[in-house]
């Protein structure tokens, strides 16, 4: 999940992440084990339509050497936190919103927060959500912005999808070097009487590729798959009672 346009430094900051989230020192194993509810499912995300979505047509996602991924975390029913349980069951967007507060607003995204917040905060703008408060509380509607990185692009009753990359606000109707999009996902599943979030990840890379390279290195998605386990058991637990 990357703001930044270079991908040295996008590596850089998921290492420290990974390195600083949830206990001062915690070890690669502490954070396996902590994160071993999720997994990856088989995602074919070449069709995907929010490659064609209309607010990213500008971005030509389609027309670009990328990378895709889905983390999934299936809760039961009786963990979830009743209120939002019930919201959701009633087709209310409440438990998607407490999930996504809890992604953008809990210990996993701390650390890029905070980093964004003392080198990219000003007068321009001070009025997206910077502070862990205010995003838990956030209701993500369409054109919300999370600390100069991520937009809220569409939003339904079950998802919510985010561009990042870079600065909203830099060059928003032209392709950058790494564009993200990120969509979270819930799902109620009745029969199985299980709650299932998804986080799925699209990367594109820079328009000007020409050969076969994909839009990650291996260290990199090694990394990205860290993180985003771990952005999704920050998001879910944050809707477990």
């Amino acid at each position: 999940m990357s703001f930044l346009r270079s991908r040295g430094l996008r590596t850089t900051l998921v290492s420290l992440a990974l390195t600083t989230s949830g206990s001062a020192g915690a070890c690669f194993v502490g954070l396996q084990q902590w994160t071993k509810p999720t997994y990856f499912e088989a995602f074919d995300f070449k069709p995907h339509p929010v490659l064609h979505h209309p607010s990213l047509e500008p971005l030509r996602l389609a027309q670009r050497p990328q990378f895709g991924d889905c983390c999934v975390r299936e809760v039961a029913f009786q963990d979830i936190e009743p209120g939002l349980l019930q919201d959701g069951l009633s087709g209310g967007t409440a438990l998607l919103e407490q999930f996504a507060g809890g992604v953008f607003g809990g210990y996993a995204f701390r650390i890029q927060r905070n980093l964004m917040k003392k080198f990219r905060k000003s007068d321009a703008n001070s009025t997206d959500l910077w502070e862990e408060e205010q995003i838990s509380h956030s209701d993500f509607k369409i054109g919300t912005i999370i600390a100069d990185d991520f937009i809220v692009r569409d939003k339904s009753p079950t998802s919510i999808m985010l561009q990042g990359g870079t600065s909203p606000r830099y060059s928003p109707d032209e392709p950058h070097e790494m564009d993200t999009i990120v969509t979270l996902r819930v799902n109620l599943n009745r029969e199985r009487q299980l709650a299932e979030f998804r986080l799925e990840c699209i990367v594109a890379a820079n328009g000007i590729t020409t050969d076969d390279r994909p839009a990650l290195g291996t260290v990199e998605i090694f990394l990205h798959q860290c993180y985003s386990k771990l952005l999704l058991t920050a998001g879910s637990d944050s809707c477990i009672s």
